[in-house]
């Protein structure tokens, strides 16, 4: 992918908003959009229902399907614009949008430059997104991932590509299930878990903070990310602080592994420096960090 996963959802809404008032009717705007995601990217399509006006002042379209690489990857259902009326004449143009996409909802404002409408920025807010529907094992793990997401995103676009990212994801009820087990245990769980990112006109994610809290084990993460084109190879290069319960260990029986000794509370604390790509990360044990 020429953008990360989320760079291409916020840029799709920014076209669709933009499109609304600029290019009405449906087919216009249609037209529009699929020409200005073509320019980035061949491979994803998108299909839209026909276009309306709506009350209270705005437009909608019950559906926008997205697809890449031929296969239908998620769609946005009954998406609703209202624009900032003293804005409509302005250098920069506001709306708000709301829509409904992976069992939960979106919604936020957009922001987009009259002369250049590749240049935009964009605030949304994510509630309740399930992330089985999202397949982000797919992409990024070769795992199943379930649970629940919440997320504020703000990001900013300069003739149509992403400069600047930042925000907050929260997950709850996540589960990460191997299809082979790791250390005989094939499915990880963690009741809550947070994510502060920002990320530049360099393309690396800068991860402030990353907790993951769960029974069988806590994890900890910081560091940088260089995202790559395709986001499986992106550049890790990261710290990471584990904490091994009891449960972890009973779990895991035999295949535990036998480099790591607990402590007087029988939780164990492994600190690793993470290196390599998402996809073939490097991992070694970090002795010098207590």
């Amino acid at each position: 992918m020429k953008l990360t996963f989320f760079g291409y959802l916020i840029f799709i809404i920014a076209c669709i908003i933009f499109s609304l008032y600029v290019h009405f009717p449906g087919k216009s705007a249609a037209e529009y959009i699929e020409n200005r995601i073509s320019q980035l990217d061949p491979a994803v399509k998108i299909q839209i229902d026909p276009i309306v006006p709506c009350l209270p002042l705005g437009m909608k379209t019950s559906a926008v399907t997205i697809g890449y690489g031929g296969t239908s990857t998620m769609t946005m259902e009954n998406f609703r614009s209202f624009p900032d009326f003293t804005t409509l004449f302005a250098s920069v143009v506001n709306a708000d949008f709301k829509t409904s996409v992976f069992g939960g909802f979106l919604s936020g404002r957009v922001g987009i430059s009259r002369q250049n409408p590749g240049d935009l920025t964009i605030e949304t807010r994510g509630e309740s997104l399930q992330l089985d529907r999202i397949e982000l094992g797919k992409l990024l793990l070769d795992c199943q991932v379930s649970g629940r997401m919440d997320l504020n995103v703000t990001a900013a676009f300069k003739d149509g590509l992403i400069r600047t990212n930042h925000g907050e994801i929260n997950l709850a009820d996540l589960g990460l299930h191997f299809p082979a087990p790791l250390f005989s245990i094939e499915t990880y769980s963690f009741s809550t878990g947070k994510i502060k990112f920002d990320m530049t006109d360099d393309h690396v994610v800068k991860i402030q903070d990353f907790i993951m809290k769960g029974r069988q084990t806590d994890i900890q993460l910081t560091g940088k990310i260089q995202i790559n084109p395709e986001v499986k190879k992106s550049l890790l290069e990261m710290k990471a602080k584990i904490v091994l319960y009891p449960l972890f260990f009973m779990n895991a029986g035999d295949a535990a592994p036998i480099d790591v000794a607990k402590n007087s509370s029988d939780n164990t604390v492994v600190h690793l420096n993470v290196g390599g790509t998402i996809e073939t990360p490097l991992i070694a044990m970090d002795h010098g960090t207590k």
